[in-house]
Order: structure tokens, then sequence, then C-alpha cells
């Protein structure tokens, strides 16, 4: 039997005790009240027995006064207890109670079609007992720890096995219980199923992680900017690159990170991309170092937009390219100096060249000379093998002074129209001359043709 039983029963006796007591001081009251106004034993009969009668009134009244209130609270007591009934095995959360040693006590008729399990496979065991193994340990102590402190509790999680032993995730809250002494009874609380949600949270954070991981892996670090270009987020590796804390960063646009103050042609390119929210790749840059100077960094962005299609600032990766950046700068001094070599051989050459053709053109002469003078067949034919050679020797030598000439842009070509006839008849006076001397037929055809080239060279 509930408080308010008890309490009804004892308002009862209350007003029956008080009743008997009225009732004996009235039936002595109403004969001595009406000795004083007759003296006839039948009159002072009838007044007792009118008082009788209004006694027997009275307790009428105070029976049907207190059916009156404890009817309609009796039944009132069973259509709450009814109603709290049906909201049990309607809702989408289940109730449970604990007793004062931890251990279930009742578990309401929804938790089969929730969980799977009916409430029977739940009583009599402890929040320990049920649990999942594989619930987090972290979990799983706040909770004990709470039920153990006997403390009310909100949204908790807690983690059940399923009947095909599936993980099931809950959200639990509950209040101790304790009853007019003070005296620990247990807890009552609910349950909610969030198995479906938390399901998609682990997804999801799993997700997140191998996002990270992927982002590390291809980046140093990572960063977020407004839809003013201002850095919002920055991973923790453009600490390590640059010696400066993640909050020197927030707040600030990429221009003003700048070593050189001075925008480059690619910076102004960048910010140019930026105001018109396109993506960009590679965008290569210098920030200062706490210790180490100017970091060279290469950084990738594509522009984030709400679904009203609102732009709302940048996400990107970044890397340090500094090693790249000094090597890329080594290999061109390298080859600039190369070039510079080059060329001072090439003037070298250009400059060198009346000195360099002079002893071979006087060669010539002499062996030519020399050709004329031998009447021996034997020598006839090695002087002219000479010839021969230096002929060589000089149309290789001509060609790698002309080279140098062209490299050193001492030589420039003069560039004018001839007729073909005109150029191939000038030329064939010395050629076929030399093709007369070694036995070759030399001969050419005509033509008016016009071409653009340099007769010289």
């Amino acid at each position: 039997m509930n408080h308010a039983y008890w309490t009804a029963m004892r308002s009862a006796l209350t007003a029956a005790g008080a009743y008997a007591a009225f009732g004996t001081v009235w039936i002595v009251l109403s004969g001595q009240f009406a000795s004083v106004f007759t003296s006839d034993p039948a009159s002072i009969l009838a007044a007792q027995a009118v008082g009788d009668w209004l006694l027997v009134l009275l307790g009428a009244g105070l029976i049907a006064y207190f059916a009156r209130i404890g009817v309609p609270r009796r039944a009132h007591t069973r259509i709450a207890n009814e109603r709290f009934k049906d909201f049990a095995e309607s809702a989408s959360d289940w109730f449970w109670e604990l007793d004062a040693d931890g251990r279930v006590t009742y578990v309401s008729e929804s938790v089969r079609e929730i969980l799977g399990h009916p409430p029977s496979h739940y009583v009599g065991k402890s929040a320990l007992e049920i649990a999942n193994p594989e619930m987090p340990a972290e979990e799983l102590e706040n909770l004990l720890t709470k039920i153990q402190e006997r403390r009310p509790f909100k949204n908790l999680l807690y983690m059940v096995v399923g009947p095909d032993g599936s993980a099931r995730w809950t959200r639990i809250g509950a209040k101790p219980l304790f009853n007019d002494d003070g005296k620990f009874l247990g807890f009552r609380g609910t349950a909610r199923n969030i198995t479906e949600s938390r399901n998609l949270e682990i997804r999801l954070q799993q997700s997140e992680e191998r996002f990270r991981d992927f982002a590390e892996a291809a980046a140093d670090w990572y960063w977020e900017t407004d839809e003013n270009h201002r850095f919002v987020f920055q991973s923790e590796g453009i600490s390590r690159v640059t010696g400066l804390p993640i909050d020197y960063f927030i707040g600030k646009r990429r221009d003003e990170l700048c070593h050189d103050r001075s925008p480059s042609d690619e910076m102004r390119q960048n910010i140019e991309d930026m105001k018109n929210h396109r993506p960009f790749k590679d965008f290569v840059y210098a920030i200062r170092h706490a210790d180490r100077g100017a970091r060279w960094l290469s950084v990738s962005g594509n522009p984030l937009f709400d679904d009203k299609g609102r732009f709302n600032g940048y996400r990107g990766t970044s890397r340090e390219v500094t090693t790249a950046r000094e090597h890329e700068r080594k290999i061109e001094a390298a080859r600039a100096k190369a070039e510079r070599a080059d060329k001072m051989k090439s003037r070298f050459l250009a400059a060198a060249s009346h000195d360099l053709r002079q002893p071979l053109h006087a060669l010539t002469l002499f062996t030519h000379t020399l050709t004329h003078r031998v009447k021996d067949q034997e020598a006839k034919e090695i002087v002219g093998h000479m010839e021969k050679a230096l002929g060589s020797l000089q149309r290789m030598f001509n060609a790698l002074l002309d080279v140098s000439k062209l490299d050193a842009g001492i030589l420039q070509p003069q560039i004018v129209a001839i007729r073909l006839d005109q150029f191939c008849e000038r030329i064939s006076k010395y050629f076929s001359e030399v093709a007369k001397s070694s036995n070759i037929k030399f001969s050419y055809r005509m033509s008016e043709v016009t071409v653009r080239t340099d007769p010289a060279m």
C-alpha cells in the first residue's frame, strides 16, 4: 500500500475517534440540557431521542463525506497507474528501476521491441553485468560512480549487447529514490536507444580521422579562412614548420604573413584568384621563421560555399618546400653560371676567329703550291690526300667558328632576296675546280626561283 492510502486511513480513524467522543458528550449533555427546561420524564426522553437522531445524521454525513473523497481518489490512482503503463509501453524510451543493491527490479515492456530482449533478461542483474564488454572503460566507470554515490545523472552513454551479439548504444538518466526516513531505495530512470545515431557518429569520427591521416600524409598541415580571407583555423603542423604558435596566424591574411612585403606577381595572382573565389594549387611564398629566417611554403585551397551559394572562405593544405626551393635556386645558379661560361667561350672563339683561321689558311696555300712542284707520282698522291684532309679540317673549323659567332651574338645573319641561278653560278666557279681536282663530277640546274637568305653564310 502506498503512502497516500495510509494517509487517508489515518485521517478516517482520527475522524471516527473524534465522532465517538463527540457522541458520548452529546448524549450526556442532551439529557442535562432537556432537564433544564422541563421536569417531565417523557419530554426529557423525547429530547434525548431527537439528540440521538441528530448524532446519527452527523455520523452518516461523515461517512458519506469520507466515501465521497475516498472512492474518487482510489479511482484516480487506478487511472493514473493505467495511464502510466500505457505511456511506458508505447514510448520510444523505456523505464527501469534499480533496488538499493544496484540490481534491476523493473524494466518496461517496450524494451523488448527496442533492444530485442524481454524485460526478464535484465531483471536481477547489475549495470556492470548488463554492460557490453566492449563498452569504453571511462564511460562505464562514470556510470558506476554515479550509482555508487547515489547521485542523479542525465544523458550518460551506456552500451549493451543485442540478441545478435551486436553493440547497442543507449543514453540513460535516473534519480535516486529515498523513503520518508531518508533510507536509500534505489534508482528510477529512463533509457533511449541511440545505436543508429551513435554508429553514424563513430563512422563520421573515423572518416574525419582517415581524412586527417590522408591530409597529414599529403601535406604538413591544413588550414581554413573566413569570407575575408583571414585564418580561422591552422593545424599544429604550422608551428613545427615556422616555430610560431597557432594563435599568431589566427585573424591574419596570407599576404600579411609574407616574408617579402612587396607582393610578387605570383602573390598578386593568388590575391586575384581568392578575390574571384577560384581554387588555386601549389602557390609558393615565403614566411619568416622565428629563428631560421624565411621558410618557403606551397599552399593549395578550394573555396567554400553554403547551401545558398554564399562564399564562406577557403579550406586547404600547406607543405614546406624550403629545401626544394633552395635546390632549385642552386640549380638555377649553376645553370646561369654554365650559360655565362658558354657565352664567354663563344665570345673568345669569335674574337679569336681571325687568328685561328690564318695559320690554317697559310697551310692550305703551302699545300696547294706543293702540289704543282712535286713531280713524283706517289708524292703527288700524298699531297693530294693532305689537301683533302686540310679541306675537311677547314670546313669543320669554319662551321665551329661560325656557330661560336652566332652564340656570342657577333655574327648576325643579313637576310636578303637572291636568285638561285645567280648564286649557284657564282659558287660553281670555286667548287668546279675542287671537284675536278678530286675527279668528282659537279653539275647544277639553273633556276630563276628567288629565296631569302644570307649569301655570305
